[in-house]
């Protein structure tokens, strides 16, 4: 809850007058003052939206739009995929995949990917964008491999960790997926991923939790398979 209102406060402020920015008298409610910590800014919006108005947060209004609360001029939060450069809302910069960055070994690039991300979200006035992928490639067919970091955990971990960090420079919330063993495309919404406790710990698991400890992703996305069948 507080990484959304985090970013429904950043929102906000895109959207404030200059008049309005900075002001510390009058009836100026705290989160709506730019130049206030931002965490104060949140714990004052916690205080004022009702239980319904933190569930509304939380889903989605339309494609790729969540959030609002019209009564207190909290905008939507406006999300955007994917990975590996803007779609749908425009046409991004032509960025190599997620496979041929892992193999730079190099998290100053992947760095540098990531608030590459971050700028042309700011060009389109969007928060939140779903990326980046880290399943693991571990079978030919799943279809979106290219997208992803390889096959090795720790290798994909540290790429991950230094994309967070390049797209949240810049106060965009990245958005790790898909937690976990979303390792193919083809009836993932009905299939299950049958792992044993160990390979599922030390493998596939591994980078999601390099991007909490490490990246301090603001978001994670869950996976659309079963696991083990639940």
């Amino acid at each position: 809850m507080k990484k959304l209102l985090i970013a429904s406060t950043l929102a906000l402020s895109a959207t404030l007058s200059p008049t309005t920015l900075g002001k510390e008298g009058g009836d100026t409610p705290i989160w709506k003052q730019a130049d206030q910590p931002l965490e104060k800014r949140v714990e004052s919006i916690l205080k004022e939206l009702t239980l319904t108005e933190k569930a509304e947060l939380c889903y989605g209004r339309s494609w790729m739009e969540a959030g609002e609360v019209k009564r207190l001029g909290i905008p939507k939060i406006m999300l955007a995929d994917g990975p590996q450069g803007i779609t749908r809302h425009t046409e991004p910069s032509a960025l190599p995949v997620g496979i041929n960055l892992s193999c730079t070994w190099n998290p100053q690039s992947a760095y540098e990917y990531g608030r590459l991300l971050a700028e042309e979200m700011l060009g389109e006035k969007r928060h939140w964008i779903l990326g980046p992928g880290v399943n693991l490639m571990r079978t030919p067919l799943c279809g979106r491999n290219f997208e992803y970091f390889g096959e090795g955990p720790y290798l994909t971990g540290k790429t991950a960790v230094a994309y967070i960090q390049g797209v949240q420079s810049l106060d965009i919330a990245a958005c790790i997926k898909h937690l976990a063993v979303n390792n193919q495309e083809n009836h993932r919404y009905l299939s299950s991923s049958n792992v044993d406790e160990r390979t599922l710990r030390e493998m596939y698991l591994l980078p999601f939790e390099m991007a909490v400890k490490e990246g301090k992703t603001w978001s994670i996305m869950s996976a659309y398979n079963r696991v083990n069948g639940v």
